[in-house]
């Protein structure tokens, strides 16, 4: 390696990485100090308190038998009691719906008082010869004693009008008064994690992961430690592996230049016109994310946008938020686009109440006609000129991005051999290089080319892309090798094979929500036919597919659902539905059914937009079917997907589609930020939100459309 840089040009060479790196000042290591101070504290709590196990009572229940459980050892000490139900709660009654019934009974003996507390728990008729589904269901009883009460008994009664023996497993546990502080420390650690991913202080998916860590040592704090097998069994390993199989497909079917050829194509359709070709890209997102699942649909989506943006000097960042944003709003449509649709289409209880798969997508789907309108018109005004313009120089541009992929790559290469030190070295060489002629670059301006001429430069950038940006490689590109780079689709074997194969996972997509025969998962489907291409592409380098998967997303998935499911643990989803019932509940009855929509379309989306909505859904379920008793159903149920999906929108972590996009952009190297995301994105959830409240009012509080 000489002084002139492994292209022979001008520049200075790095012989050590540190020489380039900055000087850290007290600030660095102070946010260090910190961080690993609350690591510190977080472990040592975990490691000083033992494992909190349940302990389940197995009765039969009938109704003609109601067993009794005496609690024990004394409660003075407690102020609430958790009660546990698990077993095959779906049977097929003899009437259209039965009830199990506890309650938990709260004697004081020195003054003779007492206290009953009852909870009532559905079981949903099923269709005959279904298979019953074991089920966990959960509530908290505040206890009343106090110190001057002297002691008190307590009991827990289980009954069931149902007139055969159901087996129930039922346990308790009584817990010490800092469960009132539960949803402060959960609301605590949130804080903690967006304040980490806001500022930027460390990677979104470490961020994750220290929350997760704090959320845990907070459960053992309460006497609540889950074990190692229970926090990997509250990760969501359906997205995950969807999320996966879908990175082996889309890697290695990127191999055939069809992406590139897309790019092509529709820079043609839209003939050069960045407005209809914007159009077009998020139109296209928002109308298959409604079919096919929103995180595939970027997935598939965002490397022709890529591609697409480097020569018209649109910014990347900019596109695939709007793209996203799109996807999300076409997702909530139908009862397969968004998970949070998914939860409450599939739902038991709430089809008893008259959610059917047809009347969801007929009050979504035109809802959303409605959305769509006012997002493109809001992205067209608002954002269009102002931010999806590149103003960096293109030259500038292409080379700061350029660092960024060789240094990802550089970062990322091991060194076990002596040849491989070299080739690091020739890569930290390349970067330097590259630095240097950013630093003597001076930015000229440079006028609107004809269509003809961009279209020649994209064609061209199709040729030379795999020289160019070698992120996934060790050495560089030779001369050859960049000389039989055809434009168009490179390899019509590879693209039948793949084409083939994603056909059928597409197809497997749609049938496993409409086909009871077909017992298979998102992530099974994904998975199998990710194992399929490779074996039918004989795909050889698996080193280099491995390093196209964006493992730091899949991390961030990972933690991000260990996080969110301890803070249902701690109760801060449950607080705030139980809040949201309460308000409903106080107002009178003529205003309540315009409040409710208010409230749970509202709260839906805020909470959505830093809460994951999958356990926010699960959670706000039983609270809309308790609300069933006094209002209707069915405009609460549109409410809650309304704002579950559209709230999606508010931040770059509020939907996965979202942290699916900043993962391809980062590692293309376009990284967007969160204020960058949130920027954009939370208007785009105000005014849908908007939009959806008043479809809701009008249908609802105006026509009276409630029951269909």
């Amino acid at each position: 390696i000489t002084e002139e840089g492994v292209d022979g040009g001008s520049g200075s060479v790095c012989a050590d990485e540190s020489e380039h790196r900055p000087p850290r000042s007290r600030l660095y290591y102070a946010k260090v100090g910190v961080i690993f101070a609350i690591v510190l504290v977080s472990c040592t709590i975990i490691a000083a308190t033992p494992e909190k196990e349940s302990l389940f009572h197995l009765y039969t229940v009938s109704s003609e038998r109601s067993p009794s459980i005496n609690v024990t050892p004394s409660i003075n000490f407690y102020s609430v009691v958790l009660v546990k139900l698990r077993g095959a709660l779906l049977y097929t009654p003899t009437e259209t719906s039965t009830n199990i019934t506890v309650t938990v009974d709260e004697v004081f003996s020195a003054e003779n008082m007492s206290q009953s507390l009852v909870w009532t728990v559905p079981i949903a008729p099923v269709v005959e010869n279904e298979v019953s589904e074991e089920i966990v269901r959960e509530r908290y009883f505040p206890l009343n004693h106090t110190a001057q009460k002297g002691s008190a008994k307590l009991s827990i009664r289980v009954r069931t009008n149902y007139e055969h023996s159901l087996p129930l497993a039922v346990s308790y546990e009584t817990l010490t008064n800092a469960v009132y502080n539960e949803v402060i420390y959960a609301a605590l650690v949130l804080a903690f994690v967006y304040a980490l991913i806001i500022f930027e202080l460390v990677h979104r998916s470490l961020a994750a992961m220290l929350g997760s860590l704090m959320s845990v040592a907070v459960l053992a704090l309460v006497n609540r430690r889950p074990s190692l097998i229970e926090v990997i069994a509250w990760l969501d390993f359906e997205t995950l592996s969807l999320l996966f199989g879908m990175m082996v497909m889309v890697g290695i079917f990127s191999e055939s230049g069809f992406f590139d050829w897309v790019a092509v194509l529709a820079f043609r359709l839209a003939k050069g016109r960045t407005m209809a070709l914007v159009t077009l890209l998020c139109l296209f997102a928002a109308v298959i994310s409604a079919f096919l699942d929103n995180v595939t649909t970027i997935l598939l989506m965002a490397p022709v946008t890529i591609r697409l943006c480097e020569v018209l000097r649109l910014d990347p960042r900019q596109l695939l938020i709007a793209q996203v944003m799109f996807s999300n709003v076409g997702g909530t449509a139908t009862a397969v686009g968004d998970p949070p649709n998914v939860i409450i289409a599939s739902n038991a209880e709430l089809a008893e109440q008259g959610v059917t798969f047809t009347n969801f997508t007929v009050h979504m789907t035109l809802g959303i006609v409605f959305i769509t309108v006012a997002a493109y018109a809001l992205l067209r005004l608002v954002y269009w000129r102002q931010d999806l313009e590149s103003n960096e120089d293109p030259v500038a541009a292409e080379i700061r991005r350029e660092v960024e992929v060789w240094r990802r790559t550089a970062y990322g290469f091991a060194v076990t051999t002596s040849e491989q030190a070299a080739v690091k070295a020739l890569l930290q060489a390349k970067i330097c290089e590259l630095e240097h002629r950013l630093a003597v670059h001076r930015v000229t301006a440079t006028a609107d080319k004809p269509f003809e001429q961009t279209l020649a430069e994209l064609q061209q950038k199709v040729r030379l892309r795999a020289a160019s940006f070698m992120r996934i490689s060790f050495g560089f590109v030779s001369a050859v090798q960049v000389a039989i780079l055809t434009y168009g689709i490179k390899d019509k074997e590879l693209l039948v094979k793949c084409s083939i194969v994603l056909s059928a996972v597409i197809v497997l997509f749609f049938l496993s929500s409409t086909v009871d025969a077909l017992h298979l998962d998102l992530g099974w489907i994904a998975v199998m036919g990710g194992i399929a291409l490779l074996v039918l592409t004989d795909f050889a380098d698996m080193d280099t597919l491995l390093h196209r998967i964006e493992w730091s997303t899949l991390i961030f998935f990972a933690a991000l659902f260990a996080l969110m499911e301890a803070l249902r643990e701690l109760r801060l989803v449950t607080w705030i539905g139980d809040q949201m019932k309460l308000v409903i509940l106080a107002l009178p009855e003529s205003s309540q059914l315009p409040v409710a929509i208010l409230i749970v379309l509202w709260v839906s989306a805020l909470a959505s937009a830093f809460i994951d909505n999958i356990p926010f859904t699960t959670a706000m379920i039983p609270i809309i079917l308790e609300l069933a008793d006094v209002l209707p159903i069915l405009p609460l149920v549109w409410s809650l997907a309304f704002g579950a999906c559209l709230g999606g929108n508010g931040t770059i972590i509020g939907a996965s589609a979202n942290v699916v996009a900043a993962g391809i952009a980062e590692q293309n190297g376009y990284p967007f930020t969160f204020v960058q995301f949130f920027r954009v994105g939370f208007p785009m959830m105000v005014c849908t939100v908007t939009i959806a409240m008043l479809y809701l009012l009008v249908c609802h509080s105006l026509i009276g459309w409630n029951y269909y």
